[in-house]
């Protein structure tokens, strides 16, 4: 449980106890801890020299806070990375070491104009992630002059032996191999198809089972021309062989809403389980979010599947994300649970959280959910069709950014809209359609907690609203 320290606090999000936070890293399963490194500048509110903060969890809901793993030195800032578990000590730290691959970011020679000032570094436990060093031969992949060279994923090849690493360089996504995790031959380069999207970062590229097979699924987020402004994080269904990814199917959106970024998978998870962690802000605006002593909340982790929404083809999969399983079997109380015609409106304590989820009969093609306080504030997503419509411009504060609430936000799902679950804590609701098929990701600062919910539309509909428990 976070310290409710100010009233956007959350009850079931990862927020830092103190200062800045951005993008997820490091995130790796083992000895029963997932463990969450993160952007992290302990000096301030805002960006600035970025350290790895670090925390972990046994169910991906209540978290412990751990001193930071990693300091910005001579050789750079450390910007974003992963991790694994070094099973055999291939890179010679140790059998079932825990090695961590950074970039390392020269913000002195960024700010002079120069180019080559990414590299990337390697980072160390030996007992389990309690305590972590330096790799004293730093950097292991040097930057032949890219402007852009950061964010490495590392993964085990599927080749059957060693690794692979991709990371971001510009409008690219450059693929390397490894024996050892340190010294690195670089095998290809991957060029998204899109336009007008920043540059590439935050890369992961992972297996899952496709039903016949396994389909490789590569996450990119890219700063800027999300679908609703600013940035966001697309996916791509392919093969990838050890040497090159092959693209199976146009780039898709894995949310929609304006505040899910830099979204990276857990490694070594339990079963193969996929799980995904996102930043909940946007560039555009995540300096200017109205928190006091912290800035930056990672969303609720949720669990990938390929969902089949069209011919048995790796072009028809998509992804489905649904709430962690730590999450789903948290204790709660029923407030309401309202079936027949709408509109219906179901009143809940103003605590700041609830767990909402409307289902509409398939006659039923236009209606919608709307939050709203006792101050008459307002949040209400609309759904026609396949399409949905958020609006978040009367939800409290949101005249911190021009950029915030400047219109209301839409979405195209696969299949019909029939089902809408909310989750809502304190600064934040994320959306989740028909069981996770679609999600939008949104920050939001009531005045007063949101305290009611009304179902509006033409048909039949139920509509069930819970508290879950805080965790310990």
């Amino acid at each position: 449980m976070q310290a409710f320290n100010d009233p956007f606090r959350p009850a079931f999000h990862f927020t830092p106890e103190a200062h800045w936070m951005n993008d997820p890293n490091g995130l790796v399963f083992s000895g029963g801890l997932y463990h969450l490194f993160y952007q992290y500048f302990p000096g301030d509110v805002v960006w600035g020299p970025m350290h790895w903060g670090h925390a972990t969890s046994v169910d991906l809901v209540s978290w412990r806070h751990h001193p930071v793993a990693f300091f910005p030195d001579e050789k750079g800032w450390i910007f974003s990375g992963s991790a694994v578990v070094d099973a055999t000590g291939s890179a010679g730290f140790g059998s079932g070491s825990l090695v961590a691959v950074f970039t390392l970011h020269d913000g002195e020679a960024r700010k002079r104009g120069a180019l080559g000032v990414e590299n990337q570094g390697l980072g160390f436990s030996r007992d389990g992630g309690a305590t972590w060093e330096k790799y004293a031969g730093n950097p292991v992949l040097r930057n032949s002059g890219e402007s852009d060279f950061r964010d490495p994923k590392v993964f085990p090849s599927p080749t059957g032996s060693g690794w692979n690493l991709i990371l971001a360089a510009g409008d690219r996504i450059k693929i390397y191999s490894s024996d050892d995790l340190r010294d690195w031959r670089h095998e290809s380069d991957f060029f998204p198809d899109a336009e007008g999207f920043g540059v590439w970062e935050c890369p992961d590229l992972f297996p899952m089972n496709a039903g016949t097979g396994l389909a490789w699924v590569m996450l990119l987020s890219q700063t800027t021309a999300a679908p609703n402004g600013g940035s966001g994080t697309r996916y791509l269904v392919g093969d990838f062989d050890g040497h090159a990814f092959t693209a199976r199917a146009p780039l898709q959106w894995i949310d929609w809403g304006k505040d899910y970024y830099a979204a990276v998978t857990y490694s070594n998870t339990v079963g193969d389980k996929r799980i995904i962690v996102g930043w909940m802000s946007n560039w555009q605006y995540a300096a200017k979010t109205p928190t006091r002593s912290w800035r930056g909340a990672m969303a609720l982790p949720r669990e990938l599947s390929l969902d089949l929404s069209g011919e048995p083809s790796l072009e028809s999969w998509r992804l489905k994300q649904t709430p962690v399983r730590g999450f789903e079997d948290l204790p709660r109380s029923e407030i309401a649970r309202i079936s027949g015609p709408m509109p219906v409106t179901a009143e809940f304590p103003p605590a700041g959280y609830a767990d909402i989820t409307l289902a509409v009969t398939d006659a039923c093609d236009s209606f919608s959910v709307e939050l709203s306080n006792a101050v008459g504030e307002r949040f209400t997503v609309q759904c026609e069709g396949c399409a949905a419509r958020v609006d978040r411009r009367r939800s409290g504060i949101v005249d911190f950014s021009a950029d915030y609430a400047t219109s209301s936000q839409t979405m195209e799902a696969a299949l019909p809209i029939r089902s809408v679950r909310l989750i809502v804590d304190a600064c934040s609701v994320e959306i989740f359609f028909n069981e996770g098929s679609s999600t939008m990701t949104n920050l939001v600062f009531p005045s007063r907690p949101f305290s009611s919910v009304t179902a509006s539309g033409s048909g039949l509909a139920e509509l069930i609203v819970t508290i879950p428990k805080i965790p310990e």
